[in-house]
């Protein structure tokens, strides 16, 4: 994507400000010019990407506003108070990008409206993940819920502090039964893939028992997954993946379902559920914080309170090595091919040519140069979390949401 190489050259910068707390979480929608913040106010707010403008804030949530995931038809938060919210657009709108010509199709999150609920985690919801690419149709596509239809939002993957990640999809894409369990007719697998993922019903003879009885609870059931159906908007579990420690981060970047737990990133096949690498110890035995890849699932990005930033090919077996040392715990993580951007509690944010730095001998850049560059914010409001999009980078900072843009 050449228009990325503008991160070598200049940029601008620019703020949002209208949270009454620290930015938790921020999500990028260049195309659709959105921006998405999230706060320990409690409060989602969506912005106009190119003028700052606001658009909407939601409702006070249940506790901490932990994560956001945005796509064109859907947007999503994660709390504290262990539950999904889920928002989609009303309608949709055409936007021009300030002293742009590009127009694009906006769409209108009502984020005032009540938003649909995902229920069934039992611990503060810690990342989210929203995989909307066209899914495989051969056999066993479906063992993860992936959808082959973009208007149904996507799959969507939620992490927990329970240590599991959730998979959901809409019931509209779903060909399956709604079953009476939480996971919506799917049992759980845990993280190296040793569930069968098989629908759960019964298949044995029901002549003799009480065809009446049998009726009403049938009904009973369909009553349950109806008004279940409506809080949720029609969205159902279709799987769990269990882990060893508390999730905290995910994401899905191309075939693989990446999933930091504890102090273990675990890569997950997202068309069979199974395990396929695991890396431990990766930070001095401490948690991992922060996690991504590109989209072709070959390089796995990973950061953590030790400061380091580390970068491991999966296709080698001793494939990691050192691409930036923060002086503090990274506190966000973002990749747009090739360009990586790192947070840290230090105040930094590094922006670096992944394809220049893994091409490289030795250990990380000693000198700052196009390929490798630094962002400062201003000085006691360390970034708390990124994202990188096209040619925008926003940092949720103390108070604020800044922006920087990639010069043209």
């Amino acid at each position: 994507m050449l228009r990325l190489r503008s991160w070598s050259g200049r940029y601008n910068a620019d703020q949002v400000a209208g949270h009454k707390s620290a930015v938790r979480a921020v999500r990028l929608l260049p195309s659709s010019n959105l921006l998405a913040t999230a706060s320990l106010d409690r409060t989602v707010r969506l912005w106009e990407l190119g003028s700052g403008l606001p658009l909407s804030s939601s409702r006070p949530h249940g506790g901490t506003v932990r994560c956001l995931a945005l796509a064109p038809n859907l947007l999503a938060s994660g709390c504290s108070d262990n539950l999904v919210r889920l928002w989609r657009p009303t309608s949709t709108v055409v936007s021009a990008a300030s002293g742009s010509t590009t127009r694009s199709a906006m769409p209108l999150f009502d984020l005032a409206a009540k938003p649909y609920i995902l229920r069934g985690h039992t611990g503060p919801v810690s990342c989210l993940a929203v995989d909307d690419s066209p899914a495989s149709t051969g056999p066993g596509s479906a063992s993860l819920g992936t959808l082959d239809e973009a208007s149904c939002g996507g799959t969507l993957f939620s992490g927990s502090w329970d240590c599991t990640v959730r998979i959901w999809r809409h019931s509209e894409c779903d060909d399956s039964d709604l079953g009476d369990d939480s996971t919506g007719g799917f049992e759980s697998a845990d993280a190296s893939g040793n569930g069968n993922g098989s629908a759960t019903g019964s298949s044995g003879d029901e002549s003799g028992g009480d065809s009446g009885a049998i009726r009403r609870g049938i009904a009973a059931r369909r009553a349950t997954a109806a008004a279940v159906g409506v809080e949720s908007g029609g969205w159902t579990c279709s799987g769990v993946l269990q882990y060893g420690d508390w999730v905290y981060c995910c994401a899905v970047r191309g075939c693989n379902l990446l999933v930091a737990a504890g102090s273990e990133v675990v890569v997950t096949d997202a068309a069979s559920g199974r395990a396929v690498r695991r890396f431990a110890g990766l930070h001095d035995g401490g948690a991992v914080a922060v996690i991504e890849g590109d989209r072709s699932g070959r390089l796995l990005f990973s950061g953590g309170g030790d400061g380091l930033l580390l970068a491991h090919d999966l296709r080698m077996k001793q494939g990691s090595r050192v691409l930036w040392h923060h002086n503090a715990a990274l506190t966000g993580l973002s990749f747009e091919d090739p360009w990586l951007a790192s947070a840290g509690a230090d105040g930094c944010i590094m922006l670096q040519d992944s394809e220049q730095a893994l091409a490289g001998a030795g250990g990380p850049p000693r000198a700052l140069s196009t390929s490798c560059r630094a962002l400062h914010c201003p000085a006691g409001q360390p970034p708390l979390c990124l994202d990188l999009a096209d040619q925008w980078l926003a940092a949720g900072e103390g108070w604020d949401s800044g922006q920087w843009g990639g010069a043209g």
